[in-house]
Order: C-alpha cells, then structure tokens, then sequence
C-alpha cells in the first residue's frame, strides 16, 4: 500500500508539473503594457512570436503544451507577411495558437507561399483555433470591376507545407479575391486564378480543417502533393462559398505524387456565381470553370493517384454558363474514390452532380484514366425548371469499373452520360433516358439497372427525406460488404436497415433539419 501510495504521488506531482508548465502567452502587433505576454494588456509582439528565439523549454517561451493568444488587428502592408510559426509541440502537448474575440489577420493581399498565417516545412502537433469569431481576410484584391486595387497572381489566407498533425478549426477566411465577373463578359480577370483560402503544399499527413467559413478566393481549400504524400487529410463541417473551385485537389505533375485516406464530409457547399462567364469553353473570355469537389493526378507517371471518400456534403447552387463542370469532378489517376450519401442540389439550373473524367481527357498524361470508383446512396436533385434537354444530366461517366447503386435521380432529364465502364442497378432514375438517346428498355438490355426504378415520384420531403410511401424507403441493395463503416449510416447519422434504401437519408431522420440540412456550426455559435 506505501508503494502504491508513493507511486500515486509521483503521477499526481507529474501532472500538476506539465499544469504549471503549460503557459498562455499573448501576443499584438506591437508589444503592448508591459511587454510580459500574460494579457491582451501586457502582450509580445507579432515579431516575439515569429522569432525562434522565443521558442523552445522554459517560461515564457512557446513551449509544447502551450497556447498563444493572439488579440486585436494585425496589419500587413501589400504583399507581406504576419504570422509564421518557427516551431512545433509534440504528439500529446500540441502548441496552440487561438484568436481572441474579434481579433483579425488582414492585409490588401499577402504575399504568395505565405498567407496570414503560415505554417512551413517540418513543422508538426500545431492547433490554430479560430475562436469566436478569428478572421484571416484580404482588404483590397480584387478583379478589374471590383473596385479593389491589387490583382495579385498568387495569394492565400492560409499558407501549410509538409507538415504533420495540424489542425485548423473555427476561422472565417474571406475576400482572397473578390471577383465581380458574373455574367458581364467584360470583367473577367484572370489575375487571381492562383488565389486559395487555404494553400496546402508538399508532404502532409493527418491534417484537419473543419468548422471554417472559407469564401471569396479562386479555390476555397485547395494545393497539391507535388512529388510527395498526402495522408490523412480531413475536411469536414464547413461552409464553403463563391469560389470558383470549393476544394480543389491536383498532385501535380511530379513523379510519385499521392493523396491516400482523404475524407471530405459535412461541408455545405454553394454558390459560384461571381465566377461564372457566358462565352462558353472557347471563348477568349472565359478563364473559369467552376466545381465544387475538383480532384485529379495530371503527373506524367502513373505512380501517382488519389484515392478516398466524399461523403454526407451538401453541394447546392447553379455552377454557371461559361465552362461548368460538376459538383464533383474526379480526374485522372482518381481510383477507390467513394461519393456517397450527398445531397447534389441544383435549385434553379441544370448542373452536373458528379463526372468522372473519360480515357480520351487523359489521353495527354501518363497517370491512368480513374478507376475503381462507387457512387453510393446519394440524392441528385434536378431544377425545379426541368429543363428537357440532354445538357440536364445527373451523372457524367468515365474511366473504368465504376459502381453506381442505390442513387436517387429526380427532375433531371437525363441520368447518364456513358463515357466508360459502369455497373448500375437499384437506382431510382429519373426518366426513360437513362443516357443520351436511349430508352430504358434497351439500356437494361446492355445489362444495366435491372433492378432500378424510373418515371416515378419518389415522394421526399422538403429536406429531401423519402416520406411514407416512398419507393426509397427500401428499394436499394445492402452495401455494407464493401466495407466501409460510414455507409452504415445516412447522411443524418441515421442507421441504415435491411432492406436499405436508395439515396441518401432514410425514412424519418432523427436528426430535423436547418432548412435543408442538419446544422452546421460556424465560427461564432452561428449557423
């Protein structure tokens, strides 16, 4: 009993050593009070923080366990720089850096491979944490019509490179570049089209970025592997808005460049309005085509891929007139992707919910075309205009193997279009034309949708929810022999029965709905 009671002292004064040691440090531009760092009063300056000097073991130092506050406005001037992080924390004692109420990161642009905020090479067990309402923000960048001054190429709010065990959470990254193209042909600017909310960058595993408001940039979240590895990255619960691309995901042309274990879910996904141009794919105008979801491997090496899962998003709004692509567009080299349980939401035009790009668009490159790729349990929702035309289609689809069951297709006129290989059945599509030009008749005599159902109502709720009735609520097939836990489940977290049900909530959700969707809560307790 003396050797347990001693050994239970020993651990107590442990964990009460790492408590005092754990310190908060806060930071302004300039030093302020007294310069001690133990308020918003008495705060280091910006300078003290990017100094290496000031981290590493002992008091007041930025030590692994720490957080640094970061309080009030800082301001760069055009094309500079504000925070860059000179060190890491370890696995279990993270270093993190939180934004007070109100506090700010602007500048009239940053400069390129820097952002606000920067986290460079090797670093590793870092946590920036928005906070209430912590804002990253370009103040005048912008497109010829927007009335802003800078036209930067290159420029991002956020800057991560080849670093591990980072998480992002709680920020509002807003008017990177704002664009005021719309559908005046005259004020298209392509000076921005390299401009990114949050730039990711060279090897990263195990990285996460949820809970953010990322708007007003040629790419919400976006960057590449260039040569190296992405593993693990996560991009969940937040609202992505006017960006031309919401995520955009390319490894790059280097050899041996891989994403593996990426998973994109509960992101609310809009609007791409002030990207869009009406010249068409030709047009001298027309710089942009817009997505929600742009992934592909374009290396000249067919070593290098992408793979992993997109899944319970909400993707809603009109993709454009000038160069659309899909709410999800999965390019060369995309192989064991998995789409399922999204709500694809076109509201008032015709988009194209998911395409899978064709052998003849990777013709140029030595990366494969995609492969092996499931679209599972989601919910396609045409325009309320249902416009009979064969560009109002659901699903483009190329590549090899692809696995389409238990999709809802409703008011589009066209389900597919067949670039490729495909295995389809347990659908509810949406007419006779199950691609262009053929009948349902003579598509299931190629062997496809045996089992699916078309020219029926399918009888959902406002929130898309099959109602009492629905040929939904148990016309699908199981699919949990793929393997894949989450698909156990709807969109709304709900457990999916035998028989399951095609798209992609159950009947019933436990969860109500926020107009269309669950909540999701934003930087500031709002929704």
């Amino acid at each position: 009993m003396k050797i347990a009671g001693f050994l239970c002292a020993i651990l107590i004064s442990s964990f009460a050593s790492i408590s005092t040691l754990a310190e908060d440090i806060y930071i302004t531009q300039p030093a302020s009070g007294g310069d001690t760092g133990v308020d918003c009063t008495n705060a280091h300056s910006l300078t003290w923080f990017n100094s290496s000097v000031n981290w590493g073991a002992g008091a007041n130092k930025v030590s692994p366990g720490d957080t640094v506050h970061l309080c009030g406005t800082f301001t760069a001037a055009a094309g500079g720089t504000l925070l860059n992080v000179p060190a890491s924390g370890v696995t279990s004692n993270v270093v993190t850096i939180v934004f007070e109420p109100n506090a700010v990161l602007e500048a009239p642009y940053f400069a390129q491979y820097y952002g606000g905020l920067r986290i460079p090479d090797g670093r590793h067990d870092i946590k920036i944490d928005g906070g209430v309402n912590g804002v990253i923000r370009h103040t005048d960048m912008g497109s010829t019509n927007s009335g802003k001054t800078y036209r930067s190429f290159s420029a991002y709010g956020m800057y991560i490179a080849g670093c591990t065990n980072i998480e992002i959470s709680n920020l509002i990254i807003s008017n990177i570049f704002v664009n005021t193209g719309g559908d005046n042909a005259n004020s298209a600017d392509g000076t921005g089209k390299n401009t990114a909310g949050i730039q990711l960058s060279h090897g990263l595993k195990n990285v996460s970025i949820h809970n953010c408001r990322i708007s007003n940039a040629r790419t919400g979240i976006g960057g590449g592997p260039s040569g190296t590895l992405w593993d693990g990255l996560m991009i969940y619960s937040n609202v992505i808005s006017d960006n031309c691309f919401s995520i955009g995901i390319g490894t790059g042309s280097e050899t041996n460049s891989r994403v593996i274990n990426l998973d994109i879910y509960d992101n609310d996904i809009s609007n791409w309005t002030l990207w869009q141009f009406p010249g068409g794919p030709h047009s001298t105008v027309d710089i942009y085509h817009t997505d929600g979801l742009i992934l592909f491997a374009n290396s000249m090496s067919a070593d290098s891929y992408c793979s992993g899962i997109f899944r319970n998003n909400y993707v809603h709004g009109n993709l454009g007139r000038g160069s659309p692509t899909a709410y999800v567009s999965l390019g060369c080299s995309v192989r064991d992707f998995y789409v399922f349980n999204n709500v694809f939401d076109c509201e008032t035009n015709a988009n194209v919910g998911v395409w899978i790009n064709s052998d003849a668009s990777c013709a140029g490159y030595a990366a494969k075309t995609p492969t092996n790729n499931f679209i599972l349990n989601n919910t396609f929702i045409g325009p309320t205009n249902y416009p009979t035309s064969l560009g109002n289609m659901a699903v483009v689809v190329g590549g090899t193997n692809t696995v389409f069951m238990n999709n809802l297709i409703y008011r589009y006129y066209v389900a597919f279009r067949l670039d490729g290989n495909i295995s389809s059945d347990y659908n509810i599509l949406s007419t006779d034309f199950a691609r262009t030009g053929v009948t349902l008749a003579s598509w299931r005599a190629l062997g496809y949708d045996a089992h699916s159902l078309t020219n029926v109502n399918p009888l959902l709720d406002q929130a898309f929810s099959p109602i009492a009735g629905s040929p939904a609520i148990t016309g699908g097939i199981d699919l949990s022999g793929l393997g894949r836990s989450q698909l156990s489940t709807d969109k709304a977290g709900n457990p999916r029965a035998v028989p399951w049900g095609i798209g992609a909530y159950v009947q019933g959700r436990l969860i109500p709905p926020f107009l269309h969707e669950p909540r999701l809560i934003l930087p500031g307790g709002a929704y």
